[in-house]
């Protein structure tokens, strides 16, 4: 038989451990929380966002956390302001652009106000009437395709499934650009992620058949991250910013 006995510090440090076990937020508490963070649309930059961000602030600091604070850093964003997806010939048609509402999910409307655009983040602003060429998934086995059929992308809108496997979104819109096209579009095929695989939202956790693909497409293994910083921008006294030298970008080998 062994005989143990536990110092007065160390019951007290197993006593402070247990509180703070005990006081972490309950399940309910984070879905309150998330109903919060979710319950009206907040694009990055908007004044929505930056409620966001003192709430989560405000409660970091409720549970006991010290030094919680804002850090500015300009990034590079884009938005969304008009979109027009139009099928010239043989006979003119204009495309839908929009989500359609489930009404018994009062959020599932949210997102169908003017003011929301569906686009991809960084992508250019432009218009551009062209050809189109179907590119699959826009693989590069996919072009290596196109290019054995003898048919051009450059100067063309090429359209591309989301496809299934993934495959990023970005890096299809980089294999059309670097073989000239003028645009891409990338949808989501209900072959991939729709009826075609069982039953959609709401019955299911397949895509409806007016989903829409969002989503950025930057270039990020040119080692942008996701969110391209402009860290050669500097804040000034006032509050401003003013952009400095930029610096050269780094080479790997």
């Amino acid at each position: 038989m062994i005989k143990q006995s536990i110092s007065p510090r160390r019951c007290l440090l197993l006593q402070v451990h247990r509180w703070l076990i005990l006081s972490i937020p309950s399940s309910q508490q984070f879905g309150a929380h998330l109903l919060y963070l979710t319950e009206e649309p907040h694009q990055t930059g908007s004044p929505r966002n930056y409620e966001l961000a003192e709430y989560v602030r405000n409660c970091f600091l409720e549970y006991g956390l010290e030094n919680v604070h804002f850090h500015d850093t300009p990034a590079l964003l884009g938005f969304g302001r008009s979109l027009l997806v139009e099928i010239t010939e043989p006979e003119k048609k204009k495309l839908k652009m929009a989500e359609d509402p489930y009404p018994p999910d009062k959020d599932s409307g949210l997102y169908a106000g003017p003011s929301v655009v569906p686009y991809h983040e960084y992508a250019p602003s432009g218009e551009i009437t062209a050809e189109v060429v179907y590119a699959n998934g826009g693989s590069p086995e996919d072009f290596a395709e196109l290019d054995r059929l003898g048919i051009e992308a450059k100067g063309k809108i090429v359209i591309m499934r989301y496809s299934n496997p993934y495959s990023y979104r970005g890096y299809k819109v980089y294999l059309a650009e670097s073989r000239g096209a003028a645009g891409a579009i990338v949808y989501s095929d209900p072959q991939d992620d729709g009826f075609f695989r069982g039953e959609t939202y709401p019955q299911g956790p397949w895509g409806p058949p007016s989903h829409i693909q969002w989503g950025g497409i930057v270039y990020d293994w040119f080692g942008f991250g996701i969110t391209p910083f402009t860290f050669h921008w500097q804040k000034q006294e006032d509050g401003t910013w003013v952009e400095g030298p930029v610096p050269a970008p780094s080479k790997s080998t």
